[in-house]
């Protein structure tokens, strides 16, 4: 058993709803990262992105569809990388002795922008740390190196292998010791 889950889906398919689940799986754990979770108006649309710092619960803006004169843009939505070298910066000052466990939901199109994000990921030491990580079904090229480092068992998520992916996680957390 690896020390690195990697949860992969199309849009919608769940990933950030089960990985939210780990709070209610590891209370007592030392859990650190991220939730990217979808913002949407009145009328349900999707609007934007916004990134959840997982100790805290502040949410950050990560991209939105108004925001035509961002640096970096997915589809209809502009990105701000900023935010997330911002959130980097945290996670490395409140985490002077790593956590158990890292959560970063997601490695996407999006958090790829952040040239800070990826020099990070480059330092993480999955010898004695865990993460679990969420992302599109076919890799982006920003991650290749770090999913050949690190060799993720990697789980696809669909509505048929919810209930059976979230039974997997929970106990590979268990045997983790998580």
């Amino acid at each position: 058993m690896g020390t690195f889950v990697l949860i992969v889906g199309l849009p919608g398919s769940g990933k950030t709803t089960l990985v939210e689940q780990i709070r209610n799986w590891c209370p007592d754990r030392r859990v650190d990262g991220f939730i990217t979770r979808e913002v949407r108006d009145v009328q349900g649309q999707r609007v934007g992105f916004d990134l959840i710092d997982w100790v805290t619960g502040e949410t950050l803006p990560l991209a939105r569809k108004t925001w035509t004169e961002a640096p970096a843009r997915v589809g209809r939505y502009g990105v701000r990388p900023d935010v997330l070298d911002e959130f980097v910066g945290r996670l490395t000052a409140r985490n002077r002795m790593p956590p158990e466990l890292w959560v970063l939901d997601e490695l996407g199109k999006m958090e790829s922008f952040s040239k800070r994000f990826l020099a990070w990921l480059a330092t993480l030491d999955l010898t004695s740390q865990r993460l679990i990580a969420t992302g599109p079904v076919h890799p982006l090229p920003a991650y290749v190196p770090f999913l050949h480092r690190w060799r993720p068992d990697v789980w696809e998520l669909t509505v048929g292998s919810r209930a059976d992916i979230a039974h997997r996680l929970r106990a590979w957390l268990q045997a983790q010791g998580r």
